[in-house]
């Protein structure tokens, strides 16, 4: 397991990214309901995350306590504002690459926190030998796009029709990797 905590001077306030652990449970369930409302490029309606304080404390304690993990959190004050997680399939022919995925909340995107949290978890996944990292984001978020090709990650398929929102409409996601070896 990794440790991770360092504090960032962002304009008036400081943000600190460090590992998410168990206690961390109602404040990530609040994070995750937060972002959930603020954006239709996550994985889930608002409303859908359903896991209990204690189901979460039991995700957190095993993704703390696995190497194939890494889940970060980013904090200003006692609020988590941010998550960024990595996760190494554990099967051998997988276990070169790992996937990511990141959510900020809305009063905190273009601040750098997201950036900053990827480039931490690149820098473990390096850290580990892995050969990639993979993501997929919607077609349509060009704030996340930018980022992502920011730091080096290529569109290398489109997967069409991918999600469905509540109001019936489809989204088209890409499919993206970052080579960390050629």
């Amino acid at each position: 397991m990794a440790l991770f905590h360092e504090e960032f001077p962002l304009g008036n306030f400081t943000f600190t990214i460090r590992n998410a652990e168990p206690a961390d449970a109602e404040r990530m369930i609040a994070h995750i309901n937060q972002v959930d409302m603020e954006s239709v490029f996550l994985a889930r309606e608002p409303g859908e995350f359903s896991m209990s304080v204690e189901d979460e404390q039991k995700f957190l304690t095993a993704a703390r306590d696995s190497e194939y993990k890494l889940f970060l959190v980013a904090q200003v004050q006692d609020e988590i504002i941010a998550s960024c997680a990595v996760f190494i399939d554990s099967r051998k022919r997988f276990r070169h690459k790992a996937g990511l995925a990141i959510a900020v909340q809305k009063a905190y995107w273009s601040m750098g926190i997201g950036r900053k949290m990827m480039n931490t978890v690149i820098t473990w996944c390096r850290g580990k030998g892995l050969v990639k990292i993979e993501l997929t984001v919607d077609t349509e978020n060009q704030r996340a796009l930018s980022l992502y090709t920011s730091l080096g990650f290529e569109i290398e398929g489109t997967l069409r029709k991918s999600m469905r929102l509540a109001d019936g409409t489809t989204r088209n996601t890409y499919s993206m990797g970052l080579l960390l070896e050629e």
